[in-house]
């Protein structure tokens, strides 16, 4: 599995682990005629990877990225462009990353870098969401 599928997958179920329910924009492969091989589409919502909808809280559109900073910075400022009413919704960027476990060198522990719109995308680290390891096998 790709680090970008992997990681798309793990912050939908995080997010399915709290109540929201979960659109996953999944990319297709589709075959253009006179091309000897599939392409690939992706067909996100608003630029966004997962929009997640929770009876009793506020939208949360996320972008997901397996890459690096400055690949979450390209996502964020696609996202700005967009007119969000940040009453009824929250944009986010989630960036997989990962350290090692200081009780065993051999283990990563993995999290997402949040970054919100609403905070002016600033990041620290009280907004990692580390990754359960229910979601995800110990590498």
């Amino acid at each position: 599995m790709t680090d970008w599928k992997r990681a798309e997958d793990w912050a939908r179920k995080m997010l399915e682990a709290e109540g929201y329910l979960v659109h996953h924009a999944k990319p297709h492969r589709v075959r253009v005629p006179g091309k000897p091989f599939p392409i690939t589409l992706s067909f996100d919502v608003h630029d966004c990877d997962l929009v997640a909808i929770h009876p009793t809280r506020r939208n949360r559109w996320v972008q997901v990225t397996a890459g690096s900073y400055s690949d979450a910075s390209e996502r964020k400022r696609k996202l700005e462009a967009l007119p969000w009413n940040l009453a009824h919704n929250e944009v986010e960027v989630w960036r997989l990353d990962w350290e090692q476990d200081p009780s065993n060198k051999r283990r990563k522990m993995w999290y997402f870098a949040v970054y919100r719109l609403e905070d002016g995308w600033k990041y620290t680290k009280d907004d990692r969401l580390p990754v359960p390891e229910s979601v995800c096998r110990p590498t």
